[in-house]
């Protein structure tokens, strides 16, 4: 533990964080160890992280509003201490096996199927999503998997003092009586309306409450495999014929939960038998022999998950809440409780067929995919619109009006593509730009500006003071944000004179 520590405070040395962003000539971030951080690879961890909680919040997270939360010295103080643990392990000889690893990729629910079981295919479509490697995967899991053993290893048996402890307990525990009193409308007695030199007055000094924002005509173009999916029909003859192939996969097998009493000889099971004809319990059993829950229950297996197939074979003919003779397994001989049964069952065709039915569908448009994309970039190479491109392929572009927020006039959140920044490509750009598609996991983009409406602000009237007029809201100046580089007032005005 002392060495791991040592490893984290000696030998470590960053160049400044805020020189990543800044085109720095170093090609090294950190070194930990004997191990270099490559610049260029926090990098592309720092983009795959901003990716990852835009997908959660839903919404685009650029690199400055990232390093604004902090998400950049987070990043980097959480791959100084992996790359610490990795090198824990190499010092150590530590080395997963690729037996654990095939164990750990099976398991994890992300690539089950529908029949809840590790799905091949499924896990190809996430490798493929997500721009990895099977390769590239399995190396990060198997550093994953040996730095949580490492510090399992080192917080194992680790007690929390008496001060933490009543710490924590006064935190969770402590109770305070609050008074309060409630105002409302009614305690705030009759307002006057102002005066129009009144509204007037607060109108000038307060302006910038009241300007709209600008707001920028949008259309754009989405193509994925989920999105030709939903249009792609798959009759039930053809899902069923997948469920019959696959029958064995739906037939969820009985389960049991399983109590066990281990034994160190045959003869001391006998005995503690012997006390149970007589009247004890099988809990009383368990406590006399100072055993807890987690000794004795097996939890609610199969009896295929269970190890032993003796043992297995015993717990599973035995009658519900009934203790068995001695059952000699392969390590130990032991009496065994069933406290629950679980009949088996066959999910039917009807509950499994719409999964049955995405997972063919979308099988059939990975091909269609490429060649749908190549046939949209070249009607725009030929000057095609985006609007006359996805006509032509077959596709449904989309037009709208929003600002900087993402919010349409009218103050509703506009349905833009998930997981990719169109905010930031539409205002980055201008009318008549041909922009390059923004790629997303598992899909493309394309967007282009048909229209900007600047910057405006509303009029001094009494009612719009006191109700602000729709697509004005109550905002900082910064609402109106400097224009891209490559505006001009010219393209302005001639977007503004489109019909809208």
């Amino acid at each position: 533990m002392s060495v791991l520590f040592g490893i984290l405070i000696v030998s470590f040395a960053v160049w400044g964080i805020a020189d990543i962003f800044k085109g720095s000539t170093q090609t090294t971030l950190a070194t930990v160890g004997n191990t270099d951080i490559p610049l260029e690879q926090f990098r592309s961890a720092y983009t795959d992280k901003l990716q990852q909680i835009s997908r959660q919040i839903r919404r685009p997270l650029t690199p400055t509003q990232g390093r604004a939360f902090g998400i950049d010295r987070q990043l980097l103080q959480q791959t100084i201490a992996e790359t610490a643990l990795d090198e824990e392990g190499r010092r150590m000889g530590l080395r997963m096996s690729d037996a654990e690893i095939v164990r750990t990729i099976s398991s994890d629910p992300t690539f089950a199927g529908p029949n809840g079981k590790f799905d091949p295919a499924r896990f190809a479509m996430a490798m493929r999503d997500y721009s990895y490697t099977e390769q590239r995967y399995i190396a990060e899991q198997r550093r994953l998997t040996l730095r949580r053993e490492l510090i399992g290893s080192i917080v194992a048996g680790v007690e929390p003092t008496k001060t933490q402890i009543e710490a924590i307990s006064r935190f969770q525990d402590e109770q305070r009586t609050i008074d309060y009193a409630k105002i409302g409308p009614d305690q705030a007695g009759t307002i006057e309306a102002p005066s129009p030199d009144a509204l007037n007055t607060y109108f000038e000094a307060h302006k910038a409450q009241f300007r709209a924002p600008e707001y920028r005509k949008v259309v754009y173009l989405t193509l994925s495999p989920d999105e030709l999916a939903k249009k792609v029909v798959v009759s039930d003859d053809d899902a069923r014929k997948v469920y019959d192939s696959r029958r064995a996969d739906y037939v969820k097998p009985d389960r049991r939960e399983v109590q066990q009493i281990a034994f160190q000889s045959e003869d001391a099971a006998k005995a503690a038998r012997a006390k149970i004809a007589g009247g004890m319990s099988f809990e009383d059993l368990a406590k006399d022999m100072k055993l807890t829950s987690g000794d004795m229950n097996l939890g609610l297996v199969s009896e295929k998950s269970l190890g032993d197939p003796i043992i297995a074979k015993a717990a599973f003919a035995l009658p519900l809440n009934e203790v068995s003779q001695p059952v000699k397994g392969a390590l130990a001989t032991v009496l065994l409780k069933v406290t629950k049964i679980e009949p088996g069952s066959t999910e039917a065709f009807e509950k499994v067929a719409p999964a049955i039915k995405k997972e063919i569908a979308e099988q059939r448009v990975r091909t269609d995919f490429d060649k749908m994309r190549n046939a949209v970039e070249d009607e725009r190479s030929g000057g095609a619109s985006i609007a006359e491109a996805a006509q032509k392929s077959g596709l449904e572009a989309t037009t709208v009006d929003v600002d900087r927020s993402g919010r349409t006039p009218d103050g509703k959140e506009a349905a833009l593509p998930k997981g990719v920044d169109l905010i930031t490509a539409a205002f980055g750009s201008d009318v008549g730009v041909d922009n390059d598609p923004l790629t997303f996991p598992g899909g493309e983009v394309w967007v282009d500006v048909l229209g900007i409406t600047p910057c405006a602000t509303a009029r001094s009237t009494r009612s719009r003071i006191r109700s602000p007029p729709a697509g004005a809201t109550s905002r900082s100046p910064r609402a109106c944000a400097p224009r891209p580089k490559n505006w001009s007032r010219r393209s302005t005005k001639a977007a503004c004179s489109r019909p809208r």
